[in-house]
């Protein structure tokens, strides 16, 4: 699994399996919790490199 500030676009199977997390008996103790499923999006700009510019 890639760290939270992957900032990239998430599998559909990572989101399936964070709202498997939020519907299960394991987030029991979850309460007026607000999950962002974002790749750390919300961290601020992507940085841009030769690695990682995009065309």
């Amino acid at each position: 699994m890639a760290p939270p500030s992957d900032r990239r676009a998430a599998d559909p199977e990572e989101i399936t399996r964070m709202v498997l997390f939020v519907a299960s008996e394991e987030a029991s103790f979850s309460t007026g919790s607000e999950f962002i499923a974002d790749g750390g999006m919300l961290l601020g700009p992507v940085p841009q490199d030769d690695d990682h510019a995009t065309s």
